[in-house]
């Protein structure tokens, strides 16, 4: 999954971008009532939103893979 940096400056996401945020949440937590979970999701989602990605079906699918992932380990380096 891909890192983002935080924005040096705060800018305003708009309506559109509000609303694919909303709707991935939504869509990615609908059987999952883990609040950590939602929390993670949330912060995800917002750094994507922050580096650029406006696109709801990415945002979208970026959420699905978030939570499927949630748990797992991750590979370290060697």
């Amino acid at each position: 999954m891909a890192e983002y940096q935080k924005p040096q400056t705060p800018r305003d996401l708009g309506p559109s971008a509000t609303c694919a945020l909303g709707a991935a949440y939504d869509t990615a937590l609908q059987s999952h009532p883990s609040e950590l979970l939602r929390y993670s999701l949330a912060r995800h989602l917002m750094n994507a939103a922050f580096a650029g990605e406006m696109d709801p079906d990415r945002l979208r699918n970026r959420a699905s893979a978030f939570v499927t992932n949630w748990g797992k380990p991750t590979p370290r380096a060697a």
